[in-house]
């Protein structure tokens, strides 16, 4: 589930949040979905999508947790992405070369839900639920207009979003 379109405006004020190292943007993104967030997924895991060390080194934060931690659900930084290339700079063949290895098996019983800022090809939600041993659901906060348009992608017919364009 996608709670945005990835648009000018969002986008510009992500990047103010992660890359403008503006933590107190965090609360913003999930303040008018939270309530509903917090009872749809309140028996569930969130797996956060990782980031590279080098960038959460830099940044001094990790920005998907602090993201969804208004939700004040369980969740787990259980992914190591194993290079260091950030994903914006990449084409989508080369994205879909994405390496991340789940550190360590997770409780039998949860829930899964992967959560990331923003799906752009799905190559890092797809990378994740290689590396699990059941079915997780997504939350996003925002889809890229380019994957909602692809009409026969596995993807788009799975994603519904919250939000519509306006």
């Amino acid at each position: 589930m996608g709670l945005y379109e990835y648009e000018d405006s969002f986008a510009q004020m992500l990047l103010q949040y992660k890359d403008g190292f503006d933590e107190a943007l965090a609360p913003v993104f999930l303040f008018p979905y939270r309530r509903r967030l917090r009872l749809q997924f309140r028996n569930s895991l969130l797996l956060c999508a990782p980031s590279s060390r080098s960038i959460l080194q830099k940044r001094g934060f990790f920005p998907v947790k602090q993201l969804f931690a208004p939700l004040g659900l369980p969740m787990e930084a259980c992914f190591d992405k194993q290079d260091e290339q950030r994903q914006r700079f990449l084409n989508p063949a080369a994205r879909k070369q994405l390496q991340i290895k789940l550190l360590y098996p997770l409780p039998k019983q949860a829930r899964l839900v992967l959560i990331d800022d923003v799906v752009t090809t799905g190559s890092t939600l797809l990378a994740m639920q290689a590396q699990l041993d059941r079915p997780a659901e997504a939350l996003v906060l925002a889809i890229h207009p380019l994957l909602l348009a692809r009409k026969n992608d596995r993807f788009r017919q799975g994603w519904k979003t919250i939000l519509k364009k306006k």
